[in-house]
């Protein structure tokens, strides 16, 4: 397991077969961020009507009306002491085409009774733009103690698996074994 993480810390976890931790961006994905930018559309100028308060509550609000894309996240909580946790988890799915933003997984819940309990595996359904193939995430809580579990956290690993009508892709696992404060 590594080191324990401060409450503001966030923990980036790149896709690839033996995949390493990276507390920080490398070299060569700020390079391909960099050349991404240079040909990034500027967004588009949206007008509001004035009928708009009318519509239910759009999160997505202002990015256009892109292709949607819908995957399943599977949160695998340790199975080791006091692994679980009752602080928020958020996390930001990086993809080939962009990225998610952060996103409160609660949210995105289909059974929101006690997430993150140790030995856990929690299942979160996003409807989100499509961000391509998921290549890299961040991971972070809020750090508070609502109840028994704590704020420290052991997140052994993260799942995504891109739904679609033609059937699932394969399952992007990013490892992580690492503990939250």
């Amino acid at each position: 397991w590594g080191g324990m993480m401060g409450e503001r810390e966030t923990r980036s976890m790149p896709y690839a077969p033996g995949a390493h931790i990276m507390v920080d961006q490398s070299a060569a994905a700020a390079r391909q961020d960099k050349e991404r930018m240079k040909h990034a559309l500027p967004p588009p100028k949206l007008s509001i009507g004035l009928d708009d308060h009318h519509r239910p509550h759009d999160p997505y609000k202002g990015m256009g009306r892109e292709a949607t894309a819908q995957f399943e996240v599977f949160v695998h909580t340790a199975n080791i002491r006091d692994a679980g946790t009752d602080a928020s988890v958020f996390i930001r799915i990086f993809g080939t085409e962009r990225n998610t933003g952060s996103v409160r997984l609660s949210s995105h819940a289909p059974i929101t009774d006690r997430l993150y309990k140790k030995g856990s595996v929690d299942r979160f359904v996003l409807n989100i733009p499509d961000i391509g193939t998921p290549v890299k995430l961040s991971v972070w809580t809020d750090g508070k103690n609502m109840s028994d579990l704590g704020a420290s956290w052991a997140l052994s690993k993260i799942s995504i698996q891109r739904v679609s009508s033609t059937g699932s892709e394969p399952i992007r696992v990013f490892p992580c074994d690492a503990w939250f404060d």
